[in-house]
């Protein structure tokens, strides 16, 4: 099922609002579609955060949802913890350096920019 934010730019056009932009800008439709969909998106943030109640472990006892022997402890140690964390931290650093040389050694910076952005 195709999302909505896929047609905004499209509805924006024909309610009349400017599809073309000189080369190097982002059309008006696009970037009021941008805006629309943090707009959005940070008032869903902002109800959950406000209507979400949270309950001590006390409450959740009366409620039935936790009991002691329900309770169990981690055993991993914090080190495993620690040892995946640099793991995905280096991966991510070195993602990230190999598509900034990637892009310094490119003619066309904003297309592959914009193609990381759309695939990741």
């Amino acid at each position: 099922m195709p999302s909505f934010h896929l047609f905004l730019p499209a509805i924006l056009t024909s309610l009349g609002v400017n599809n073309e932009a000189p080369a190097g800008v982002v059309p008006d439709s696009v970037r009021f579609s941008f805006i629309a969909g943090g707009v959005v998106f940070i008032a869903a943030v902002a109800y959950t955060v406000f209507t979400t109640r949270e309950y001590s472990p006390e409450q959740m006892k009366t409620f039935g949802e936790i009991r002691e022997q329900d309770v169990r402890h981690i055993k991993t140690p914090a080190a495993a913890f620690y040892k995946k964390g640099l793991l995905w931290t280096i991966i991510g650093l070195s993602l990230t350096l190999l598509l900034f040389w990637y892009n310094s050694t490119s003619v066309d910076v904003l297309k592959k920019n914009c193609m990381c952005l759309r695939w990741g």
